[in-house]
């Protein structure tokens, strides 16, 4: 089945963990603190309305990735710690990612923060390599000299796979 958006940015993990939901859902804190403890131990967890994922660290900025897909997505190339799949309602026809207490994140040269999506029940596919690494190395670099962090938390989020940030989330509409 073909992509039809593809949203990129770099952003810092306020409080470790990014939902994505309804773009016009709004906040419950109850529902929202639940999984962000189950994300904390699991990367990703969901309920009917959000999918939260946890990021590794803090420290630096993270790649955040969402592609629309008309149908299941294409597995992208790499070697996944973990395939995590889940299904929430999205009413409005549009998705954000909030980071927590920043609010939702922006894409693009836009700087657009919804992204359209076939409104009803949404299937996300996360797509998780190098978290422990990441985490690893991050915890490295808070005990590492200040003039050897950058560096000891560049190498360890590279790890075995090349890349500073592997984790994607992979919205399809599923109507």
């Amino acid at each position: 089945m073909p992509i039809t958006a593809r949203h990129k940015t770099l952003t810092m993990a306020r409080h470790k963990v990014f939902t994505v939901q309804d773009g016009d859902l709004p906040y419950d804190e109850t529902a929202e603190d639940a999984l962000r403890r189950a994300a904390a131990t699991s990367v990703v967890a969901a309920d009917a309305h959000r999918v939260c994922v946890a990021a590794a660290q803090t420290l630096t900025k993270i790649a955040v990735n969402v592609e629309v897909w008309d149908g299941s997505p294409a597995v992208p190339p790499g070697t996944w710690d973990a395939v995590h799949e889940a299904t929430f309602d999205c009413p409005s026809g549009t998705v954000v990612v909030d980071n927590t207490t920043s609010g939702p994140i922006e894409f693009g040269p836009g700087g657009t923060s919804r992204i359209a999506v076939p409104p009803g029940a949404i299937h996300a596919t996360v797509y998780v390599a190098g978290h422990e690494d990441t985490a690893d190395a991050a915890m490295e670099a808070l005990t590492a000299p200040d003039d050897d962090r950058a560096t000891r938390l560049a190498e360890g989020a590279r790890g075995r796979h090349g890349a500073e940030r592997q984790d994607r989330d992979h919205p399809a509409g599923a109507g």
